[in-house]
């Protein structure tokens, strides 16, 4: 499962949301090494996750499928290497 923050928290545990802020999240997975793209208005305001693997109870209704919001590999350049230097120059 992949875990993010859906929102800024303030002290007190106010929760912000990034509606304001941006249209997507980009999510980067160092467990599959893969990247996805969430459009913010499709998740809940604080923090979300995406299913990688099927439950074990079978569960099928309101699940956020990982694969839903996959990033092709090779299009998002270095993000899928960490280790290559994102932001480096190459050379």
């Amino acid at each position: 499962m992949v875990f993010f923050r859906t929102a800024k928290q303030y002290p007190g545990s106010r929760f912000v949301p990034y509606t304001a802020d941006a249209d997507y999240f980009g999510v980067y997975c160092p467990e599959t090494h893969e990247v996805y793209l969430v459009p913010v208005s499709d998740v809940p305001v604080g923090s979300a996750n995406l299913r990688i693997d099927a439950p074990m109870n079978n569960q099928v209704k309101r699940i956020r499928w990982a694969k839903d919001y996959l990033i092709p590999a090779g299009s998002h350049g270095s993000l899928a290497n960490p280790s290559a230097g994102i932001g480096m120059p190459a050379g």
